[in-house]
């Protein structure tokens, strides 16, 4: 399987610098102005973690929902992956719903 990011994320390039991505993330190209690189490198991200003072970057791979920075532990996924899955599940039980 090739590693895909699920939800929004902070990805760093090659060349260090951050962009924020969100859906579902197979490759992503730099935004930066005479960068371009793109940002998987050997079917592997590199994230970035957005808690205040951290800034933590960890290579990931596989499908990747969420992750634990390895330095401060906290969740490095920005949006809440709990809250879409209770919606998720939520939703399957209401009749009609689907």
């Amino acid at each position: 399987m090739t590693t895909q990011l699920i939800g929004t994320w902070q990805v760093r390039c090659p060349m260090g610098d951050v962009d924020k991505v969100q859906g579902i993330t197979l490759q992503h190209t730099c935004r930066k102005e005479d960068c371009g690189m793109k940002v998987k490198e050997q079917d592997s991200f590199w994230v970035v973690c957005p808690q205040n003072g951290c800034g933590q970057t960890d290579q990931v791979t596989g499908l990747v929902k969420s992750h634990r920075c390895s330095s401060c532990n906290k969740e490095m996924r920005e949006d809440d992956y709990k809250i879409l899955n209770i919606v998720s599940h939520v939703t399957k039980l209401i009749p009609g719903s689907q």
